[in-house]
């Protein structure tokens, strides 16, 4: 079965005046919301993104200046137990370890071996600077940073904060948004109809009057 565009144009052109100055208004209606829904999850994802990364970027600080003195002393017991109530305590955190200089593993706080790919998914920038990457894991996107632990002599502190978190709030966020765009929706439903009828019906008492003059009753006012 063809599609016939001048027939669909007929008949959406063919509908009375009330329904398109209603469709126009709830148009401009649905317009405005749809791109203000979109507009305000990039903004709050682009937000919470910052957010998340300047933890991270802080958390590795925290932990190198607390663990320092007991990495220097070899001592991996107590910083593996320091790494794990790091990541019990604060949210989003998927994994937390650390290199040696030869990329050995230190301590960890997952309770399966490190793959070959986590270990080489994120380095060390130039200069010793931290790194940041998103790794696309079986458990989402991970935020991923590399900091070097006095200036890479002590090895590489790696961690890992899950996207998820960001996505949680991004979704809460558009659900109440969308929630306040339909009940404007219903708003501009009603003053539509208003205004449509406001606009309609002189109009339409000036096409019943011509069709009374049409029959011969000169009598009618409009």
């Amino acid at each position: 079965m063809r599609l016939d565009p001048r027939g669909i144009l007929r008949r959406v052109t063919g509908v009375s005046l009330f329904l398109k100055v209603m469709g126009i208004a709830l148009s401009l209606t649905a317009l405005f919301g749809t791109g203000t829904i979109l507009e305000t999850r990039a903004l709050m994802r682009d937000s919470v993104k910052k957010e998340t990364d300047e933890k991270g970027r802080l958390l590795a600080r925290y932990i190198e200046s607390t663990l320092i003195d007991r990495l220097v002393t070899g001592d991996l017991v107590a910083v593996s137990g320091s790494l794990r109530e790091v990541a019990r305590i604060i949210p989003g955190v998927a994994y937390l370890f650390i290199l040696s200089p030869q990329k050995r593993v230190l301590v960890s706080t997952l309770s399966f071996p490190l793959s070959r790919e986590l270990l080489a998914a994120n380095n060390v920038g130039v200069n010793g600077a931290l790194s940041e990457e998103l790794l696309e894991t079986e458990d989402g996107i991970i935020n991923d940073i590399a900091a070097p632990l006095m200036e890479g002599r002590l090895g590489t502190l790696r961690i890992g904060i899950s996207q998820s978190q960001i996505r949680r709030t991004v979704n809460a966020m558009t659900v109440r948004l969308l929630v306040s765009v339909l009940l404007v929706a219903l708003v501009g439903a009603g003053i539509s109809y208003l205004l449509a009828f406001i606009l309609i019906k002189p109009i339409l008492n000036l096409i019943n009057g011509v069709e009374l003059v049409e029959k011969g009753d000169f009598t009618v006012r409009i």
